[in-house]
């Protein structure tokens, strides 16, 4: 039996100012346990499933303390906001250069 492929690294990016006041304005907060700040970070964590046999990513948007303690657990740094308000996507390029 072959090894698994290693799974992408985790990543973290800024969410856009407008799309902070937007969510703050339509009242989320940070997605972490009893947490009430704003969200301002999106987090991108991999994971493989045994269940469906592929890889499946966990997307948070969490307040700045959390996104930090995500960044230091994972040894990343959290990227810069997107251009762009309503970008979804990971500002820096795709899945594949995170590894």
């Amino acid at each position: 039996m072959t090894a698994p492929e290693p799974l992408p690294r985790p990543v973290a990016w800024r969410l856009h100012p407008d799309d902070v006041a937007r969510f703050a304005a339509e009242g989320k907060h940070c997605e972490h346990r009893r947490c009430r700040n704003p969200q301002t970070v999106n987090t991108w964590r991999y994971w493989r499933s045994t269940e469906v046999g592929r890889v499946l990513v966990a997307e948070h948007q969490v307040c700045d303390e959390h996104g930090q303690e995500f960044a230091t657990r994972h040894h990343l740094e959290i990227e810069p906001a997107p251009a762009e308000p309503s970008s979804h996507t990971r500002p820096a390029g795709d899945a594949e250069g995170t590894r």
